[in-house]
């Protein structure tokens, strides 16, 4: 089986460290100056999802309530122990992280993330087929609840 928290630890740089703790089943930390997770073994060869949610509780990529909810889903499934303890991300550890991605930019970040566009024209199209032209430079207001479809003509700004 493929094990997609070390993957991904591996691609942010993180240092992956696997544990048969009983009561702390995931920690971060700064060892010796990088960024570390401690995960317990159930986590080893876990599905990409639950993989993807460890990562982003522990970097703040999305909300951690989600993520943290989808991990303990998990851990009810996959975990014998009664009680266990997920360690909330560590500031040391966030922050030695954003100094790790700084110096390791993605290709992504790179590349612009916004383009402009003009645009020619727009049209609306109602459940009768009636047609109507909309002013590109106004405010987009259906003329009816019915309207089915709206074209919109773009064309790239240079």
């Amino acid at each position: 089986m493929k094990d997609f928290l070390k993957e991904y630890c591996t691609d942010k740089k993180i240092n992956l460290v696997y544990t048969n703790n009983k009561l702390t089943i995931l920690s971060s930390t700064l060892q010796n100056n990088v960024p570390t997770l401690r995960a317990h073994n159930i986590f080893k060869n876990c599905p990409e999802n639950i993989a993807k949610a460890i990562i982003n509780y522990y970097t703040n990529l999305q909300d951690n309530n989600i993520s943290l909810a989808e991990i303990d889903t998990y851990v009810k499934g996959t975990y014998s122990g009664t009680q266990y303890k997920i360690k909330p991300p560590d500031e040391l550890f966030e922050k030695s992280l954003t100094k790790t991605i700084d110096q390791y930019p993605n290709d992504i970040s790179d590349k612009p993330s916004l383009v402009e566009f003009n645009i020619i024209s727009i049209t609306q199209k109602d459940f009768f087929g009636t047609i109507s032209d909309i002013n590109p430079n106004e405010t987009i207001k259906p003329s009816s609840e019915n309207v089915l479809e709206l074209n919109i003509v773009i064309s790239s700004k240079k």
